[in-house]
């Protein structure tokens, strides 16, 4: 199994229907009945999951809107003026977003959880027949079960490290304890401190560690044809530079190509464009299946990494404490939108050059082929034109149609797109900074003015 560790997640969770054996007597047995209700019971868990996530969802959304109606109660050094509304709202949104990816995410990959074990064949399929003869499955296999584990530990630990240095900088900064009655501050509602932690625990924390075991699983199903696109550029470069070797002699007019060689590349063009169009099936699949899932995931990790960015620029507290957790805040959720996703974008980098890479196979191809009748003859002549047809319009087919993760079809996984988020987050920086600034000019004089 590709994904061992987040499979187990899934179905401690509930969120993976279980198979039961189909084989077992269906004779009137306590076993067997008792058997049969574990699916119903796990799936009555992961809708337990998902309606305590949405009651997160409603108590983050009353704290958004009553910190944004009265801004004095969190603090706020700005007045709600035109421009400063948004960041106050950004500022407000980061928990409520978190919060609410791990309810999307859940409800989402809920109602596909059926089309799961189809994906995973076909991941098994597309490892077992469309990989480049270059690439050894059984290391590839390994790979990805080294990679199940170790993005599994690195997800968790991150998220539990965050987790903690959150309790510890709320608790500590609002002078709260477990038995304190004002976890839900500035509502104006009685509740108690270790309430509040194990709800949010339960509902919170540990939906989005399972969001989290879903990105990870497009992570490693990115990694297969980023393998095959690297196997296949490994193929395309080595026969090209056979080609180089040969037009060496065709350019001193000594021999020419002979016509196995021709008819050999010819059958290998074949195959590499059969690895080429089962690759991109494959990614078709796979952006039908976690296309709006990775939409969702990116964006509200985008507007989360605003929110703290937003903190940062307009921090109410002073202390070092609450500065050192909302840069780590931020430096994690940038993690998750830029280094997380680079096997989506190398993915889409190796397609493009495939196509470079038969583009210069063509031109080697056509340089080392003697033109002139007295040393080709018309068979000869014949099999260079097929070949160099069949790679130009293999050439065309990789321009047309690349090899792109998207999320619902809206963000496309790009290298320019991942250094277009980055300078939006600095910019969007710099620019709160002048408003907030501004702000704080405009209150200052007209305290000294006012009446």
């Amino acid at each position: 199994m590709l994904f061992r560790v987040q499979t187990t997640v899934l179905k401690s969770m509930g969120f993976i229907t279980l198979r039961m054996n189909e084989s077992s007597p269906k004779a009137a047995n306590w076993q067997w009945r008792l058997g049969q209700l574990a699916p119903v019971s796990m799936t009555g868990v992961a809708v337990c999951f998902l309606l305590g996530s949405f009651y997160c969802c409603g108590i983050n959304a009353a704290n958004i809107l009553y910190g944004f109606f009265h801004p004095d109660s969190i603090g706020s050094v700005v007045e709600t003026g035109e421009e400063s509304a948004i960041l106050l709202f950004m500022q407000l949104i980061p928990f409520f977003t978190i919060v609410l990816r791990a309810f999307c995410v859940s409800l989402l990959f809920f109602c596909k959880r059926h089309g799961w074990r189809n994906l995973l064949t076909q991941a098994d399929q597309f490892i077992d027949h469309a990989l480049p003869s270059s690439c050894s499955i059984t290391l590839l296999r390994r790979k990805m079960r080294s990679a199940s584990v170790f993005l599994f530990i690195v997800t968790f630990t991150i998220h539990l490290v965050w987790e903690f240095v959150e309790w510890v900088v709320y608790m500590e900064g609002d002078n709260m304890t477990l038995s304190s009655d004002n976890f839900l501050a500035p509502l104006p509602i009685t509740y108690y401190a270790f309430q509040g932690v194990v709800i949010w625990t339960l509902f919170s924390s540990v939906p989005f560690i399972m969001s989290q075991q879903l990105f990870t699983c497009v992570i490693m199903l990115a990694m297969l044809p980023q393998a095959a696109m690297k196997g296949l550029n490994r193929e395309v470069g080595d026969e090209t530079a056979y080609y180089e070797v040969q037009s060496q002699f065709a350019t001193t007019r000594l021999t020419s190509v002979p016509r196995k060689l021709l008819l050999l590349t010819e059958e290998r063009v074949r195959m590499w464009e059969a690895t080429y169009m089962s690759t991109l099936i494959f990614i078709g699949r796979v952006n039908d299946f976690f296309g709006w899932i990775l939409f969702i995931l990116y964006g509200l990790d985008f507007l989360t990494l605003l929110g703290f960015v937003s903190n940062i620029v307009n921090n109410a507290r002073s202390d070092w404490q609450s500065y050192a957790y909302l840069f780590l805040s931020s430096a994690i959720f940038l993690l998750y939108l830029t280094v997380f996703v680079c096997p989506l974008v190398s993915t889409q980098e190796e397609g493009v050059r495939i196509r470079f890479a038969i583009h210069r196979l063509a031109f080697k191809v056509e340089r080392c082929v003697t033109w002139e009748e007295d040393y080709l003859g018309q068979s000869l002549r014949e099999s260079a034109q097929r070949l160099l047809k069949r790679l130009r319009r293999f050439e065309t087919v990789c321009q047309r149609h690349t090899l792109i993760f998207n999320g619902a079809a809206i963000i496309q996984f790009t290298r320019t797109f991942l250094v277009g988020t980055c300078t939006f987050l600095l910019s969007f920086m710099v620019l709160a900074r002048e408003f907030f600034v501004k702000e704080k000019v405009a209150g200052v004089i007209e305290s000294q003015h006012g009446p």
